[in-house]
């Protein structure tokens, strides 16, 4: 479906961004007292910043995962022989 993950970023930035800029137009100006909003681009830059970070928290534990796997099949190996 994505050729690579930053069509997928552009894809989830885009429907963020609609959604935000039709939501925007209905509600009027920030009242006082409501929390501070994200702009559309804050927004994706975070949502950006998040999917980078687990991407590589994937990434590492693949490979300590192909790590544990490789050391399995070498005790197995030796508890064979043996």
């Amino acid at each position: 479906m994505f050729t690579s993950s930053s069509d997928f970023m552009f894809v989830i930035c885009g429907s963020i961004a609609g959604f935000f800029l039709r939501t925007e137009y209905t509600r009027g100006p920030p009242q006082p007292g409501q929390p501070f909003k994200f702009t559309v681009i804050e927004s994706c830059d975070r949502i950006k910043e998040e999917f980078n970070f687990l991407q590589a928290q994937y990434h590492s534990l693949k490979l300590e995962c192909e790590k544990l796997a490789s050391e399995k099949i070498e005790i197995q190996r030796h508890y064979v022989m043996y």
